[in-house]
């Protein structure tokens, strides 16, 4: 074979293997940042909120496998999501809430805020409260969900980061100053009424969830805190847990006698993922499972018996929790062959 036939050939192997990779490059699934996540009530819709790649909608088959619908994106960064009777709405980072109307499946947008800020939510009712960052806490009338309605807002010194409410009052995870109860018996008028902090300089409060008399915060680099928050007393911390020097608590979700807990651990992978409790008395959790997961993780979503946990650049994860002590992973989006593409060039 001549010298000329061995660099022609090199070129054309050069050339399949070029071709190859833009196939391969051009099947990876772009899932973008998954951040938040929300389950139906029903139990058969996913809902992701991906950062700068929008929405993502999954089916749930009877089986627990997850089916891609579709992606939609309106502008800004999705970062939370929350699900309510065949709509859906977000919290863009940039760009304030969103509202979409989901009955028919493929989500399409109805209403939107174009020049706020909104990090979490929590829906009470006919009521939305939207942790807004450094504009703090919105109230929003979603009787007609067509056409939420400001009620009223308050700031706080630092940024509102998520929210949770109950009765007559909301409590916002503050980032910087920790836990900030506000009564809101008038929604018009929303009042701080407490503060309570773990770290002066910095609490790293970032998701909030709630049952009864306690919140559980995922606090960052500081783990999780639970506080009493009695009416008939100031909020104190109760419990605290800290996975670890390098652990990071990332989301947190209460499902009746079960806490959920996403830890983030690029250091120690066996601490990486999600940590399970037993809150029959709330004051005292008993870490009961922990089941490892590969790369970063954030937000914790439930309903039923099915648990969605955030993956970051590598997408999501569904998990059977008929068995607290014992999560069964039913299935990641996207598939375990394309998540380690996903990670690098799935944005």
């Amino acid at each position: 074979m001549s010298k000329k036939q061995v660099v022609r050939g090199g070129a054309v192997i050069a050339l399949i293997l070029l071709l190859g990779l833009g196939v391969l490059f051009a099947l990876v699934p772009r899932v973008g940042y998954c951040f938040g996540a929300a389950l139906s009530q029903t139990g058969d819709w996913l809902f992701v909120a991906a950062g700068y790649k929008g929405l993502h909608t999954f089916r749930i088959t009877p089986e627990g496998s997850l089916r891609y619908v579709s992606t939609i994106y309106d502008g800004g960064y999705y970062r939370y999501v929350e699900a309510l009777d065949g709509m859906v709405l977000v919290a863009n980072s940039e760009q304030g809430l969103m509202v979409y109307d989901v009955s028919r499946g493929s989500p399409e947008l109805v209403w939107s805020q174009t020049d706020s800020l909104a990090y979490g939510i929590h829906i009470q009712d006919s009521l939305a409260y939207v942790a807004a960052e450094r504009h703090g806490l919105h109230i929003f009338d979603i009787s007609n969900p067509y056409e939420p309605r400001l009620l009223g807002s308050a700031t706080t010194s630092g940024r509102a980061w998520d929210v949770w409410a109950n009765g007559g009052y909301a409590y916002v995870a503050d980032l910087e100053n920790g836990l900030i109860t506000f009564d809101v018996t008038d929604p018009s008028e929303p009042r701080i009424v407490g503060t309570i902090t773990w770290d002066p300089e910095f609490a790293s409060a970032e998701i909030i969830d709630g049952e009864g008399e306690y919140v559980f915060i995922a606090s960052g680099e500081h783990g999780l805190h639970v506080i009493g928050v009695s009416i008939s007393g100031d909020p104190e911390i109760v419990y605290h847990y800290d996975p670890g020097l390098d652990s990071f608590g990332e989301g947190v979700k209460v499902m009746g006698d079960v806490l959920y807990v996403s830890v983030g651990d690029r250091a120690h992978p066996e601490e990486n993922g999600l940590h399970v409790f037993d809150i029959q008395d709330p004051s005292s959790p008993e870490l009961i499972a922990k089941f490892p997961v590969t790369d970063w993780v954030e937000d914790v979503a439930g309903a039923g018996n099915q648990l969605a946990l955030t993956n970051g650049w590598s997408g999501v994860l569904l998990f059977n929790v008929g068995q607290p002590g014992s999560p069964e992973l039913m299935d990641t989006y996207p598939e375990e062959i394309w998540r380690m593409l996903t990670k690098y060039v799935g944005w």
